[in-house]
């Protein structure tokens, strides 16, 4: 290689390392937005209570609910409307040792998880203590976008109108009260 093409190479690999440098320089200086990302949640259902966070941040919410008692739950979110209390406040079954998987975009208020499932005498479990109040407090994170539903199911006045038939498995399935 003749002395004139050492020195075309060297300017080159000095600009390329200038404009990494660059780069570089820029990345560390910028504020990247964080990501959108699907809050997590994990209640536990037992005979007769729930267990898990009070507080939680608003925004899409995966709720996962673990039942570890002998008889069936559900989980049923409930928002306290505006002048009302918990008190004055006073249904998919989940069975024994299974999880049930609920994703929504939650707004900043207060709520009560109960379940309407009654016992052997027909009481229903919130009757025997199993609510569990909880506040979803605001949060400044961007809201992540719903999952792509599989299937859609309109809840109508009694009754539902469905996108397409329901397979087994786990799946994302989209309900609106319309």
């Amino acid at each position: 290689m003749n002395q004139e093409g050492k020195w075309m190479k060297k300017p080159l690999i000095l600009v390329s390392s200038l404009l990494t440098l660059v780069f570089l320089i820029a990345a560390c200086g910028s504020d990247p937005t964080p990501a959108s990302q699907i809050n997590q949640v994990s209640f536990t259902a037992m005979d007769y209570g729930f267990s898990g966070p009070q507080f939680i941040p608003s925004g899409m919410t995966e709720m996962v609910m673990t039942n570890t008692g002998r008889e069936l739950h559900h989980q049923q979110l409930l928002m306290v409307p505006e002048g009302m209390t918990t008190e004055d406040l006073i249904a998919g079954p989940i069975g024994p040792g299974a999880t049930g998987i609920t994703t929504l975009n939650l707004t900043a208020g207060d709520y009560l998880i109960v379940c309407f499932i009654p016992n052997a005498e027909g009481v229903p479990h919130m009757a025997l203590g199993m609510i569990k109040p909880i506040t979803v407090i605001e949060s400044s994170a961007p809201v992540a976008a719903l999952p792509e539903a599989k299937v859609s199911i309109d809840m109508v006045d009694l009754g539902f109108g469905l996108s397409g038939a329901i397979s087994a498995g786990l799946q994302n399935i989209s309900v609106t009260n319309k």
